[in-house]
């Protein structure tokens, strides 16, 4: 395709594009459908994504109690150890 044909038709692209665009906006939503149907749909879109965010969120706040329950565990577990260790090193000095 020549240039010139091209460019011609990307013209006519851009101007159809201008005036759907123009047209989605003097025609309200509640006539036009397709204009419905893609606010729904970024609506949507904004949602999902708000709820993924929620969601990565109350990942890592879950990651982080399981890490503190891992940390008391083990705390706990040091606390055993040092305190058999005590008393093995009290019956040893007896």
């Amino acid at each position: 395709m020549p240039v010139t044909l091209r460019a011609s038709a990307a013209s006519i692209a851009a101007l159809l594009v201008a005036q759907t665009a123009l047209m989605a906006q003097s025609d309200p939503a509640h006539r036009n459908p397709a204009v419905k149907e893609c606010q729904l749909s970024v609506n949507r879109l904004a949602t999902l994504r708000q709820s993924k965010r929620l969601a990565m969120e109350e990942r890592s706040r879950v990651d982080g109690l399981i890490v503190s329950m891992e940390l008391q565990c083990v705390a706990g577990q040091l606390d055993k150890a040092s305190q058999t260790a005590i008393s093995i090193r009290e019956a040893l000095t007896k």
